[in-house]
């Protein structure tokens, strides 16, 4: 019988592994943890829970690619399967996902589709040019690289950059419609509208060649990776908020921040007082509530499609953009697995 993680987790002290045997596909980087845990903290649901760790099945080559030194084992091996997971909801490329300007971002790029809308695409490419410019200056020809550079220089040294702290999501309701306001004004979405397209959604194909040769190098993978930190620690500050101390849990945190920016001040507070005020309240009621008091906020064109896929992160299955997905077979883990909270402090 699983044990009511939800509750304080004083006695798990890091027991922490995920997993079940491989499922259908063959792991491309499998991540070994040492921790081991006791076999009553684990879902009944799910016979294979009890077995030894084989690491997690991952569509995504993590090999040669270090994490921050404070990073505890458990955090690793939970974040690899949410980029995995929350990675294959933005595109089918992995790391070199690449979307065109149909939602009026102009482009966005990577496993976690950073925009050139939301500004949230514009520090990567900085950060590549600071920390690797002959390697990006390689992957592109020298008027295509010097347009880049163009653009970058005059969105830093605009006002356009939005504070790390304040996400907004073109998702949410009152957000403007960046196609037809805002994102107009950009000079770095206009710029990619004028320049990487042959014709309206169409890439050049030039363009994409170095756009994808960019996307996939191992500079620009580390610097995704290093992004997907700061994702990392924002999903746990809210994993603490919720006190559901399941893998689960931490897994919807991450995919509300990458998708719909973060939860609303509003929302937490109508979550404790929910808790407050249910205090038996099951692991499952408690994130369906939580998703509930998100949508409040989406769009109603959007509002089911963000019901689908976080729903399917609480149950583990479900239709997800027309996709049937099982995500414990997919990726072998257990959702279920008690996630205890972080031991030290947030960085």
């Amino acid at each position: 019988m699983l044990k009511t993680s939800y509750l304080q987790p004083a006695a798990v002290a890091l027991s922490f592994t995920f997993l079940l045997g491989c499922g259908p596909r063959e792991s491309s980087s499998t991540s070994t943890s040492s921790l081991t845990h006791p076999s009553d903290n684990l879902t009944d649901s799910n016979p294979n829970s009890g077995h030894a760790n084989k690491g997690i099945c991952s569509n995504l080559d993590f090999m040669g690619f270090s994490w921050p030194s404070d990073m505890f084992e458990f955090e690793k091996e939970a974040l690899e399967v949410a980029l995995n997971i929350t990675g294959s909801f933005e595109g089918f490329g992995g790391w070199q996902n690449l979307t065109n300007d149909f939602d009026g971002q102009g482009l966005s790029m990577g496993l976690m589709n950073q925009t050139l809308g939301t500004g949230s695409l514009q520090p990567l490419l900085l950060k590549m040019r600071q920390l690797h410019f002959d390697k990006f200056q390689s992957l592109f020809q020298a008027d295509h690289f010097q347009s880049l550079m163009t653009m970058l220089s005059n969105w830093e040294n605009s006002n356009v950059r939005q504070s790390s702290s304040e996400v907004v999501s073109p998702l949410d309701l009152g957000s403007p419609e960046l196609s037809a306001n805002e994102a107009s004004a950009f000079s770095s979405v206009e710029w990619a509208r004028r320049t990487i397209y042959d014709s309206p959604g169409v890439f050049n194909p030039i363009w994409k060649n170095e756009l994808l040769k960019l996307a996939s190098s191992h500079e620009y993978v580390s610097l995704q990776i290093n992004a997907a930190w700061d994702l990392h620690l924002r999903a746990l500050a809210l994993h603490k908020m919720m006190a559901v101390y399941e893998l689960r849990t931490y897994l919807l945190m991450f995919d509300i921040v990458v998708q719909n920016g973060n939860l609303k001040p509003e929302d937490e507070v109508d979550y404790r007082n929910y808790v407050r005020h249910n205090p038996r309240a099951t692991a499952q009621q408690r994130l369906e509530k939580i998703v509930n008091l998100r949508l409040r906020w989406v769009k109603p064109q959007y509002r089911n499609d963000v019901r689908a896929r976080k729903m399917s992160l609480i149950n583990g299955f479900g239709q997800v953009h027309g996709v049937s997905r099982q995500y414990e077979k997919e990726f072998c883990f257990n959702r279920k697995q008690i996630f205890p909270r972080r031991p030290t402090p947030l960085p």
